[in-house]
């Protein structure tokens, strides 16, 4: 995660996120209503598996751990199904780690917090998940590079398998850039 991004140059990015995005990322995110800890709620629900319509994107800060997850087939899937990973550097103000999220919550006061506090706290530490909020994930690509854990079965209909779970652009799979 790049850590040195100004205050001024993020409120520039989430001004343009609200001009650019769909309209169900800038409905959930570019209201002045919704502060942090309503943020984190949404993120905990996509990192719950609620992310059909979430405005954050999943990211491996270590893809190989992904192949050692003990309770997300989906992440296991990603990591053996992916052609490619892509490697970004993010802005930390926009990345939102488990820890980030659990801290946030820790302000909240609604009863369902602690809930989602627990989920989150239950998340393997080995994952590496972070969660990026923003619409422009394709600015901070930094490289790519052919996946060394994509598992290929020739004879099967793995492609038509892979479909089964989101593509790489909704549900990335990717390496965070050296700036951590």
């Amino acid at each position: 995660m790049d850590v040195d991004v100004a205050a001024m140059e993020h409120v520039r990015s989430m001004a343009d996120l609200r001009c650019h995005t769909r309209a169900h990322v800038a409905k959930a995110f570019c209201n002045d209503d919704i502060d942090e800890i309503d943020m984190a709620r949404m993120a905990a629900m996509h990192a719950y598996g609620y992310a059909k319509l979430s405005s954050f994107v999943s990211l491996a800060q270590d893809p190989s751990q992904l192949l050692v997850s003990d309770g997300d087939a989906r992440a296991k899937a990603i990591a053996q199904r992916a052609k490619e990973l892509h490697t970004y550097t993010v802005p930390k103000v926009a990345a939102w780690s488990t820890s980030r999220i659990d801290g946030v919550l820790a302000r909240g006061s609604d009863p369902e917090d602690s809930k989602l506090r627990e989920w989150v706290n239950g998340i393997p530490t080995k994952e590496t998940e972070v969660l990026f909020l923003g619409g422009n994930l394709e600015d901070y690509r930094t490289g790519s590079q052919p996946n060394p854990y994509r598992i290929y079965r020739p004879g099967t209909n793995q492609e038509a398998q892979s479909r089964r779970y989101p593509p790489l652009s909704e549900c990335a799979s990717a390496l965070l850039g050296a700036g951590q």
